[in-house]
């Protein structure tokens, strides 16, 4: 019944994603920010974070089909934001983080949990406050890391796109999905944008996963490392894998993986590394203890903007 269920998940997202039009990237105009003199540049707040960590959950899992109100944050209890946090601390570095669910709101009830969560607008409230307290103006900014999984992925580079005049230090997608996700968001996000008083963001974000191309290939926004990024380090799951017997109960096959390696707008990979874990599914990379965990770990820490002093400029 189980492997039926995923099968007929499968199905829908296959239908769903060939359903969709291809469109453009649509990027907010850039501002015009005068930058600061460096005598103006001033030193962050002592004791501040060198490095905030922001970090996007994925969809609840087949069959779940309650989305995006049944989503609920994850990867805290996984372990892997804690694997990266503690490597940046191990070298001498203080770490914040602030965490999120795959959801347009700022706040609502899970209906898995019945708990709070906090979602894209709250995600965008918080970055804009941590950048006006510790990135813009400061002589010694703080590094910025997005770590996303699943439908996570296309919510971070959502915050990427609505901000580029922004830097993001390192993106790392964990299995970055599109299959359901305009399903699962268009409803709410339409309702959200037209709502009194005009949306909350310049551009359309229903059409976030819909195919785009670039160069000759079409991809997907959760596909490309926008120029804003400095470096991205993606993980993709291994192939299909069937749904087999575990030591502790049945183990889900692996019907959802991103197959399309990241690259730059203009085509290159200039700052992008790809790992596919074979063997990992897509719930499995997501852990602190998986193999795909441990390779963006150390590919982070050979980053050179944590092997030099934090106000050392990026190159």
């Amino acid at each position: 019944m189980r492997f039926t269920r995923f099968l007929a998940g499968a199905a829908l997202s296959v239908a769903l994603l060939g359903s969709c039009a291809p469109t453009t990237l649509n990027l907010p105009d850039l501002p015009t920010l005068a930058a600061p003199a460096s005598t103006d540049l001033t030193d962050r707040p002592a004791g501040s974070p060198d490095v905030v960590i922001f970090a996007v959950s994925g969809r609840c899992a087949i069959p779940c089909l309650g989305a995006p109100d049944a989503n609920v944050e994850t990867l805290s209890r996984r372990g892997s934001i804690d694997l990266v946090r503690e490597a940046l601390e191990a070298r001498g570095l203080r770490v914040a983080v602030y965490t999120y669910a795959a959801h347009p709101a700022a706040r609502y009830v899970s209906t898995t949990t019945g708990r709070e969560e906090r979602g894209f607008q709250q995600l965008q409230a918080d970055f804009a406050t941590v950048e006006a307290d510790l990135v813009r103006g400061r002589r010694d900014p703080a590094r910025i890391i997005l770590l996303a999984h699943s439908h996570g992925v296309t919510w971070a580079r959502n915050l990427v796109r609505l901000n580029p005049a922004s830097t993001f230090d390192v993106t790392i997608d964990l299995d970055g999905v599109c299959s359901l996700w305009e399903r699962d968001n268009a409803p709410l996000l339409r309702r959200i944008q037209r709502a009194p008083g005009g949306s909350p963001w310049p551009i359309d974000l229903v059409p976030s996963c819909r195919p785009i191309r670039v160069g000759r290939a079409f991809v997907h926004l959760k596909d490309i490392a926008l120029d804003n990024v400095t470096y991205d380090l993606e993980v993709q799951s291994g192939g299909v894998l069937p749904p087999r017997a575990g030591d502790d109960g049945p183990v889900e096959g692996n019907y959802y993986r991103d197959g399309i390696r990241n690259r730059r707008v203009d085509g290159s990979t200039r700052g992008v590394q790809t790992l596919v874990s074979a063997g990992e599914n897509h719930s499995t990379v997501s852990y602190g203890g998986s193999r795909a965990m441990r390779w963006v770990v150390a590919r982070l820490l050979e980053l050179p903007i944590f092997t030099r002093p934090l106000d050392t400029p990026s190159p």
